[in-house]
């Protein structure tokens, strides 16, 4: 185990690079992703109120769209990219996102 905490970063990198150069890597890679994700997390309101639930599920709609914080992509990529390379991907949330999401509704 010591030994894999020391090597850890070498290893990550020369992992990334394959992906990078090697197209049967990277075709694994994303093949991995597509069969652990699927079509990604896609929750479905249960509240009873139709208008309450359509409305929640339009802000979560917008809300995925809008998730990644450098604007590359949305939810559903940035769950496949948790898979991939790259780790710490930056997912907008807390207070002003939502704020954000409802503004962008005119509520």
């Amino acid at each position: 185990m010591a030994a894999l905490l020391a090597t850890q970063t070498d290893l990550r990198a020369k992992s990334r690079d394959l992906v990078r150069r090697n197209a049967w890597a990277n075709a694994a890679l994303e093949s991995f992703a597509a069969n652990a994700i699927g079509t990604g997390i896609k929750p479905q309101s249960l509240v009873a109120d139709a208008a309450q639930r359509e409305r929640i599920q339009t802000l979560w709609r917008d809300w995925a769209e809008e998730a990644d914080a450098a604007g590359l992509t949305d939810l559903y990529g940035l769950q496949a990219r948790t898979l991939g390379s790259k780790p710490g991907v930056p997912i907008r949330s807390g207070p002003e996102a939502l704020e954000e999401a409802q503004e962008d509704q005119g509520q």
